[in-house]
């Protein structure tokens, strides 16, 4: 609330006393029955390098995107990209721009739906 002083000048006023009821928020604090993950990591595959963590031993570079993907079976490409930590490395490195054409990989992975595009049984990602 502005208040004018006696030269004119407008200043603000404290609202005190405040009341504590202005300040209580109420958050629910319980999880679902059965929980719906978004990203399913297959537990038997080594996850891809969380980002940011340069200290841990954890690098995003081209290096850990082929090694991950070698994990992999061609046929297992939807499995494979069903990693947060892969597809914000995706979208956001310079080297390859993919932001743009990321808005039908987002849509696919959402309705969780696969395509079956095998160019042959037990070729890995990582040799394409």
């Amino acid at each position: 609330m502005f208040e004018k002083d006696t030269y004119g000048n407008e200043v603000s006023r404290l609202a005190r006393p405040l009341p504590v009821e202005y300040l209580l928020v109420d958050v629910p604090a319980s999880t679902p029955v059965t929980p719906q993950y978004t990203f399913n990591s297959d537990p038997s595959k080594q996850p891809f390098p969380v980002e940011n963590r340069l200290v841990d031993g954890h690098i995003q570079d081209f290096n850990a995107l082929s090694t991950y993907l070698s994990q992999f079976a061609f046929n297992e490409f939807f499995t494979a990209i069903n990693d947060f930590h892969l597809i914000l490395y995706i979208a956001t490195m310079d080297m390859l721009p993919m932001r743009d054409f990321m808005a039908p990989l987002l849509e696919a992975l959402k309705k969780k739906t696969e395509r079956q595009q095998m160019s042959g049984p037990g070729q890995s990602i990582g040799q394409l």
